[in-house]
């Protein structure tokens, strides 16, 4: 008996839940977001202000400066609009001020381990710690690239003459050029060189000729124009540096003769890095490499819907209906999305799900046409109420009254309810069943796919008609009877109009009429009554709900003997009839001609009138006693 209370108490439950659910990490008010260069750092900008947020969405630290690119794994911040240091952040938000430098070459970047910074108008090298390096003497210097930095010296310091070129590594030590690695090059005979790219090449201009300086190898190798053996010559420069260097705008170039008709180009950007060699019959370029984004797993991708907007799906399952006008950078469950021109970083969880149920999860009697009850949304912790709601079509048989709103934030967990109306189903039956309604649920403005919540309910028939106990009566092939209709009230209910009328079901009767003699009794009669069994139906209805059917069978045995005038001397009739609770009533008579059923109780042999009620054993497993506060506040009266 217990495991059958719990079951049918399961059974009874209307509750439904969903999985999945999303929340914002990053809310949508950010004109950018993306994902910094080399580090595990997401960069959102929003009215002039620039933040750094973890790959897990906290937060950790926002400024109004220009935010340099994650370099060597620090980002160097400049006051807008000027070449102002202000200081740098680490990756994890850690920031480090300066004071007293301004950007050197347009280049606000870490790289191998320092920044080159200008300071009253000398370069100085800042280490990471933030503190100012002790590098010796320098005239000018170029950023560190590819582990080695171009800085320039005089041979003579006093008379400031005699300039020249020398790199040094990151240790700060002086770097040898060679020829062949067996002949170094003197200092003094160093009239140029270059940064080193990306490719590790540098250029040299020694003794006015040209050398390419290859970091890998170590040495120098002529700058030739043509690569035939026949025409190699090297090319040559003319005059000082700034005769034969020029500059426009962040590019430098040097152009040397290999002969009175091919020229050499060579081109440098701010940092003096080669980025171009243009030959007489060819153009060789080198690229910079640009650390770009960590890459991370995806949970979700992007899908573009038949509206134009953007759904977010997981494998073929659509989480997320299209309602975003693009997406973005995408790691693990977080994913970038705009909305309504802003940006915002959306997570979605698995192990998050929202639950719905109406009439607090028990199953709905429907007495009348309409039921007030409530449904309610229950979230987790995560999900705060405030900002969630749902929606129910009208046409759908559920009015939601959104001005009953209720939230609740708590620890562990929260919810939104509303008052609603109900209106019974079209044929609902009178055991339980299973209605759907179809949500849609909207969380801080994320709208989720559309559900359906699942509630089990009945039509709980509150009318009864019962047999009259002694008002049959029998003439001229016709049958009279008489029925009471009886309601279940609660107290408080008002009167519900009912309309009674009969279905006649018989092929062989020709008409069954019902004549109402009070607000709870009508007189039944079926005319040309058929020998055998005949069948009709009393039917009770109240406006909106489906009907409440009382079949009744009417089974007649004629007697054998002849009266007077050929008439049939009597017979015997059984009318049996359920009440909806399943109880079976029935009525045996004995008739004489013309005559009206004796109220005498009957044998098992006898032939006297005999009307009881034979009770069925149990009702069925799944009838459901009547609630014991109703939603509807009428009760019935006929009509």
């Amino acid at each position: 008996m217990r495991k059958a209370l719990l079951l049918f108490s399961f059974l009874t439950l209307s509750i439904t839940a969903y999985a999945q659910m999303a929340n914002w990490i990053m809310r949508p008010e950010y004109d950018s977001i993306h994902l910094a260069a080399g580090v595990p750092v997401i960069i959102s900008d929003s009215v002039n202000t620039t933040a750094l947020w973890s790959t897990g969405g906290k937060r950790l630290a926002s400024t109004a400066d220009s935010l340099a690119s994650f370099s060597d794994g620090l980002a160097v911040t400049v006051k807008k609009g000027s070449d102002v240091i202000t200081g740098f952040y680490g990756v994890d938000g850690k920031f480090t001020p300066l004071k007293e430098y301004n950007t050197a070459w347009g280049f606000p970047y870490f790289r191998d381990g320092y920044l080159l910074v200008m300071k009253h108008g000398k370069g100085k090298l800042i280490g990471k710690d933030g503190k100012e390096d002790s590098f010796g003497s320098f005239v000018s210097m170029y950023p560190f690239s590819n582990g080695l930095a171009c800085c320039t010296m005089y041979g003579d310091m006093e008379k400031l003459e005699d300039l020249y070129y020398y790199y040094i590594d990151k240790e700060k030590k002086p770097v040898k050029l060679m020829f062949d690695k067996k002949k170094d090059v003197d200092n003094e005979d160093v009239e140029f060189l270059s940064s080193v790219n990306d490719d590790g090449i540098g250029v040299a201009v020694i003794k006015h000729r040209v050398f390419f300086y290859d970091k890998e190898e170590g040495t120098l190798r002529p700058v030739f124009a043509d690569d035939k053996a026949e025409k190699k010559r090297q090319a040559r420069v003319n005059g000082d540096p700034d005769e034969y260097l020029s500059t426009h705008g962040d590019t430098t170039t040097i152009m040397a003769r290999a002969s009175k008709k091919d020229t050499v180009f060579l081109t440098f950007d701010k940092q003096m890095r080669l980025m171009s060699v243009k030959y007489p019959k060819r153009t060789d370029t080198y690229k910079r490499v640009e650390p770009g984004p960590m890459q991370f797993k995806a949970d979700y991708t992007a899908e573009r819907g038949t509206n134009g907007m953007y759904a977010l799906k997981r494998g073929n399952t659509e989480v997320l209906p299209p309602q975003f006008e693009t997406t973005g950078i995408s790691l693990g469950r977080f994913t970038a999305v705009r909305s309504r021109g802003k940006w915002g970083l959306l997570a979605v969880y698995d192990s998050l799900d929202y639950r719905m149920s109406m009439n607090k999860g028990n199953a709905i009697a429907f007495r009348h046409q309409k039921f007030e009850t409530t449904i309610r949304m229950d979230l987790p912790p995560l999900i705060k109420a405030d900002n969630c709601g749902f929606d129910i079509p009208e046409n759908s048989g559920c009015t939601i009254d959104k001005t009953s709103v209720q939230t609740r934030n708590t620890p562990s967990g929260n919810f939104v309810q509303y008052n609603c109306v109900l209106t019974i189903p079209d044929s609902l039956p009178d055991h339980i069943t299973d209605i759907e309604y179809p949500v849609r649920v909207t969380c801080d403005g994320v709208v989720y796919p559309d559900s359906k919540l699942t509630v089990k309910a009945w039509h709980y028939k509150y009318i009864n008609v019962d047999l009259s106990r002694d008002e049959t009566k029998f003439a001229m092939g016709n049958i009279e009877f008489t029925v009471n209709i009886s309601a279940e009230k609660i107290p408080g209910e008002s009167d519900y109009p009912l309309y009674v009328d009969v279905v006649k079901d018989s092929a062989s009767a020709t008409r069954a009429e019902l004549e109402k003699l009070s607000e709870t009794r009508y007189k039944c009669r079926l005319l040309a009554l058929a020998e055998g069994l005949n069948t009709l139906t009393i039917r009770v209805s109240e406006s909106g709900c489906p009907p409440s059917l009382f079949p009744f069978e009417i089974y007649y045995t004629k007697s054998g003997s002849k009266g007077r005038g050929g008439k049939s001397s009597g017979g015997q009739i059984k009318i049996t009839t359920k009440g909806k609770d399943g109880t079976t009533q029935s009525a045996d008579v004995s008739l004489p001609v013309d005559g009206a059923a004796a109220a005498t109780p009957a044998t098992a042999d006898s032939t006297a009138t005999a009307i009881h009620a034979t009770p069925v054993a149990e009702a069925p497993a799944d009838t459901v006693k009547a609630p014991q506060k109703p939603a509807a506040t009428d009760s019935v009266a006929t009509k």
